[in-house]
């Protein structure tokens, strides 16, 4: 998908949009990639006209060809209330970023 130099900030517009079943109900929640480093990746994932900044270790991992190691997730901005729902939404940012590989 992309080359990562080391300590280089790539402004990326990669937009997708993933879904999330909560109380019966299905959620789909745009997402859009905002900056990839050697380091990290940041998403910026909205829903109800709320804005939660989620940042993965993913590139670390795919540099030293652990592509099987789950990354760590960190909420960078925003909040998610519930943490099955934050649970939710990070399981289908990582099944979506998978199948787009």
């Amino acid at each position: 998908m992309y080359e990562l130099d080391h300590d280089r900030l790539y402004i990326c517009a990669v937009k997708f949009i993933i879904e999330i079943v909560h109380d019966r109900k299905r959620y789909q929640l745009q997402v859009k990639q905002i900056s990839v480093t050697a380091s990290h990746e940041q998403y910026e994932v909205n829903y109800n006209g709320k804005i939660v900044t989620l940042q993965n270790n993913w590139p670390v991992f795919k540099r030293h060809h652990l592509k099987h190691r789950r990354p760590t997730w960190t909420i960078v901005s925003g909040e998610i209330k519930y943490r099955s729902i934050r649970e939710q939404v990070i399981k289908a940012l990582e099944d979506k970023l998978i199948a787009l590989q």
